[in-house]
């Protein structure tokens, strides 16, 4: 009998291998979606798999999403965090301006941004912004075990 050939494991399968759902208890709702003018959906498609093969629940806008439709959704679907991106700063006139609507008007959720948002050197100020700068970032956002000043 031949050995089957061997192959190396893929990126893909070794990242999923330690990404373990979530129990109802740490399972979130979440958000997804990108600012009014940002057509660029690729990475955040990526995300909400990601974040779905984690088990928690995603409602996803997609992109070009008008901040008033972002605003009902949350308020219907009281979700515990929104994860968003901007691939350039040709969509946000004003990146700085957005974070602060974003954290003020999302107090209570956590608001993972990535893209150029997470680059911003203001982004420390707000305490409810966190960037997600790779897919580690993300998979550890939603992963780490619960305590005072862990983000889940």
């Amino acid at each position: 009998l031949r050995e089957p050939p061997r192959t190396t494991p893929s990126p893909h399968t070794t990242l999923f291998r330690y990404m373990s759902p979530a129990n109802d208890k740490n399972r979130k709702k979440v958000i997804m979606f990108l600012p009014d003018n940002e057509m660029h959906e690729m990475g955040l498609l990526v995300y909400s798999y990601l974040i779905q093969k984690l088990g928690h629940e995603v409602l996803y806008l997609g992109q070009a999403t008008p901040f008033s439709a972002l605003t009902e959704a949350s308020k219907k679907w009281h979700a515990d965090r929104l994860v968003t991106g901007v691939l350039s700063d040709l969509s946000i006139s004003k990146p700085e301006e957005y974070l602060n609507k974003l954290s003020t008007t999302f107090k209570s959720q956590k608001i993972l941004v990535s893209g150029s948002l997470a680059e911003e050197p203001v982004i420390e100020k707000y305490k409810n912004i966190y960037p997600i700068r790779s897919v580690t970032d993300l998979r550890n956002t939603f992963n780490k075990p619960a305590s005072g000043s862990d983000i889940i």
